[in-house]
């Protein structure tokens, strides 16, 4: 395996560009848990065959498009286990 050192500003970086993602997929409305599962992992997939073929920028934008679905997925499972209306907004 392959070590890297992340610094503050990566993690910073990374973190703006998936919640960014998370919001256009709120925007289209593309919220269907099963979807985002399935694109999750598609994307993931997508990142690791990048990666293994060198293309360092696809496989980042690949793992940034699947960890935006799974942070849709964790506030809906989140939402869910709280039994929070979809409508109800959290303050």
């Amino acid at each position: 395996m392959e070590e890297v050192r992340i610094q503050t500003d990566d993690l910073m970086e990374v973190t703006r560009t998936v919640a960014k993602l998370a919001h256009g997929r709120i925007a289209d409305g593309r919220l269907d848990l099963n979807v985002l599962l399935d694109q999750a992992n598609d994307n993931m997939e997508m990142a690791f065959v990048a990666y293994g073929d060198g293309n360092m920028a696809f496989a980042a934008a690949s793992a940034a498009q699947a960890a935006s679905c799974a942070l849709l997925v964790a506030v809906t499972l989140r939402r869910v286990s709280k039994d929070i209306p979809p409508v109800q907004e959290m303050n």
